[in-house]
């Protein structure tokens, strides 16, 4: 059976259709999401503690710093497969360092699961330490948010 080669045509309008007029009227619905929910181990102070402390790392040339949740934890931040410790095993690192600890690559090269584990659970307590030492004396407070 010999195929022929499909034909083009214009494409035509229907005479009765009208064309689509453009308005600005329309409006984006309002979706209402589900608020997150509120996991044991929330801490959202500490986690505003974290975003303003420089990376582990690197300091403060590095630049912005996010939370790194603990990888492997033990005890009370062990974790299942997709969730993440709670937020007091929270650290400090910018992407780049971030990156390379969880891919075991620059600063880490080399580095086994326990000494990983070890750099973790040290950081974590200092930084606890310098969390609870503040809160003590009443330092903290909630950063100023610049206007947008």
């Amino acid at each position: 059976m010999k195929r022929s080669a499909l034909q083009r045509t214009a494409w035509k309008r229907k005479p009765d259709a009208k064309p689509i007029e453009r308005c600005s009227s329309l409006q984006r619905s309002n979706i209402r999401r589900k608020p997150r929910r509120v996991k044991p181990g929330d801490d959202p102070e500490y986690k505003a503690f974290i975003r303003l402390c420089p990376c582990v790392v690197g300091g403060i040339k590095c630049g912005r710093a996010t939370g790194h949740h603990l990888i492997d934890g033990r005890d009370e931040a062990r974790k299942g497969i997709g969730q993440t410790a709670p937020d007091k095993f929270l650290i400090p690192m910018c992407w780049p360092h971030h990156q390379q600890f969880h891919l075991g690559q620059g600063f880490c090269a080399g580095w086994s699961r326990e000494q990983r584990r070890a750099f973790q659970d040290a950081e974590v307590e200092r930084l606890q330490k310098i969390w609870n030492a503040r809160r003590e004396l009443g330092v903290w407070q909630e950063p100023e948010r610049d206007p947008i």
